[in-house]
């Protein structure tokens, strides 16, 4: 527990780099961390990190526990990611196996609003999302473009301004080795542009928060009758977004989530839940 030079407010956890009342910029290296607020899972022995942004105390790291069911899953069924990541819940799970450890909550939809209210207010005008992600761990291209991407882009970047007449003759010329090149330039500096601007999209971890680009599953389990009456129940498995994305459910069949390249967060209401695996944040049930 320390002072904020600037707003003289303590600041519970040490592991931060910005106040989270004024935004003051901190050096860690100054802080004493031996005092570090956290919570003990007393069904696993899993002991979390804690921060207090505003009035809320949140877990500062993403749920792992597993009540070994098919609908809680590490990413890639890999446990090594589900200790650096924590693991993906099903919606249904978070209720049937009480998912929640005592004395937290699954966030509402009201939580996110005064969690984005806070930090967009004390944030210096950086984005909320930002503000909220892991200072490393974000990256932005999975994987190189392929030349058809690149040149339709160079395309559609040479073709921004032109006329109708001057855009047909540059798509009828477009096979040509010369127009080609001069697209496959065009195509690069745009992207490189591009790159420059939104890839190494990392936050601030500016509250403490530290988003982690865990990613998201997706299983099916639907089953099909051929036409000889048999049944047929296939198994298809889809995890995406490592590094990329983080996605949190909320309460009422809502998540919310953060992008690689997005500098802001967001929130929405999922009409079928089933099948998606996301990430859990656990909200402290009061605060004094």
């Amino acid at each position: 527990m320390t002072q904020c030079p600037k707003c003289q407010k303590k600041i519970p956890l040490m592991d931060i780099n910005f106040c989270p009342y004024c935004g003051l910029q901190i050096n860690p290296t100054t802080l004493n961390t031996s005092n570090t607020d956290t919570f003990t899972d007393e069904r696993d022995g899993e002991t979390y990190k804690l921060v207090q942004i505003g009035k809320q105390i949140w877990m500062a790291e993403n749920l792992r526990y597993n009540p070994q069911k098919s609908d809680v899953v590490a990413y890639d069924n890999d446990e090594d990611k589900a200790k650096q990541y924590g693991r993906l819940y099903s919606y249904d799970s978070i209720k049937n196996y009480k998912i929640i450890p005592k004395g937290f909550h699954l966030p509402s939809q009201e939580d996110y609003f005064q969690l984005i209210d806070f930090v967009s207010q004390n944030n210096n005008g950086e984005g909320t999302g930002t503000s909220l992600k892991s200072v490393k761990g974000w990256k932005f291209w999975v994987g190189k473009p392929t030349d058809y991407q690149v040149n339709q882009a160079g395309l559609e970047d040479a073709l921004e301004d032109a006329t109708i007449d001057s855009m047909g003759k540059a798509l009828a010329s477009f096979g040509t080795d010369h127009y080609f090149k001069d697209i496959n330039k065009a195509a690069r500096e745009a992207l490189a542009s591009y790159d420059t601007k939104y890839n190494n999209l990392e936050g601030t971890d500016r509250f403490g928060f530290k988003a982690l680009p865990a990613g998201h599953a997706f299983k099916s389990r639907d089953g099909l009758i051929t036409p000889a009456g048999f049944e047929i129940k296939p198994t298809y498995d889809y995890y995406d977004g490592l590094g990329t994305q983080a996605r949190f459910w909320l309460d009422h069949n809502c998540c919310f989530y953060l992008g690689n390249n997005l500098l802001n967060c967001g929130c929405n209401r999922i009409t079928d839940t089933n099948g998606l695996f996301y990430s859990i944040r656990c909200l402290k049930d009061d605060i004094d």
